[in-house]
């Protein structure tokens, strides 16, 4: 559909291919695993016939899987069948976090793998997807929604693209799990 980028923000990460990043649970087999169990053995950059572990509800436990929290997404006492609306530009966006470029310093420390140097989960994995799609989905955007001191892009979120209701959000969000690719890194 399209890329938002809060006004003032430069997005610098346009390069070929255009990727996006996340730190989720890897799923194998249909099997929530580990780091250590998909990549044990595997010296090469990407782990093929892994994907991120989708929630089994509508909502996402916690940000470490393929989907978003309620509280993302909706404010507390929201009335009876609350829809979620796409942010308008100059507003924070809600929806699945993701990063624009692989840089750890982005996240912080409880949200880097300690296999990386930070003080989160090793068992959680790298994962990358292809920014086109997210762009060419009719009911998914991209919205990079903080700059950093330079006013380039730092943080974005996928969000739904138009009004829907959370199954479908939840929907759209599980059905991109095929294309994101699990990073050894």
């Amino acid at each position: 559909m399209q890329t938002v980028c809060a006004p003032g923000l430069v997005d610098r990460y346009d390069a070929i291919p255009p990727v996006i990043y996340r730190i989720m649970i890897p799923c194998s087999s249909g099997k929530i695993t580990s780091y250590s169990e998909v990549s044990t053995g595997i010296n090469t950059l990407t782990l093929s016939g892994v994907t991120p572990a989708v929630p089994q509800s509508i909502w996402a436990p916690n940000s470490r899987m393929l989907g978003v929290r309620q509280h993302e997404v909706i404010p507390p006492n929201p009335p009876a069948a609350t829809d979620i609306r796409p942010a308008v530009p100059g507003q924070a966006g809600g929806g699945m976090s993701v990063l624009p470029v692989l840089l750890i310093t982005l996240l912080p420390n409880h949200r880097i793998p300690k296999r990386n140097g930070g003080t989160g989960s090793n068992v959680d994995c790298w994962f990358s997807l292809p920014r086109d799609v997210i762009v060419l989905s009719v009911d998914l955007r991209l919205y990079f929604d903080f700059g950093d001191a330079a006013n380039r892009i730092v943080h974005g979120v996928i969000e739904p693209g138009l009004q829907m209701s959370p199954a479908d959000f939840s929907r759209s969000l599980s059905a991109t799990a095929a294309s994101w690719v699990c990073i050894n890194f």
